[in-house]
């Protein structure tokens, strides 16, 4: 038996799942997150360059709430926010993710060589796609 419970997004998307399964006597947790698209990463110096330019950071949160989109943060990404130790950038930081909102903010996987090699399949499978159009 699986036992499912999910968040939902304000347009009833899925966005976390959380499943829990009885295999055998022991107890399997599954949770998946959900990315719902358009999605944006953000490199961590674009980040810096947000929450030092509040007009920036204002039409980039006005564009992604607009389409409903995805913010996309990378485990180096919060480790290097990590450092800033000026307290309005702090601030501007937090703000910037509240904007946003919490349900429109995904991870991107923590195991680097998965995202490298999904990354790479998603490149191979474009670049098939364009050899065979032309």
């Amino acid at each position: 038996m699986v036992q499912q419970f999910t968040k939902r997004r304000h347009l009833g998307e899925v966005m976390l799942k959380y499943s829990k399964e009885n295999i055998n006597g022991k107890i399997k947790v599954k949770i998946d997150q959900i990315a719902y698209p358009p999605t944006a990463y953000l490199d961590t110096w674009v980040l810096f360059d947000f929450i030092e330019d509040n007009d920036l950071a204002n039409k980039f949160i006005k564009i992604l709430n607009n389409l409903d989109g995805t913010l996309i943060f990378s485990m180096v990404s919060i480790i290097e926010s990590m450092a800033i130790d000026d307290q309005e950038q702090i601030q501007n930081l937090y703000k910037f993710i509240d904007s946003i909102g919490a349900e429109k903010i995904a991870f991107l996987d923590f195991n680097f060589t998965r995202v490298i090699i999904v990354i790479g399949t998603v490149l191979m499978t474009i670049l098939c796609k364009r050899d065979k159009a032309a």
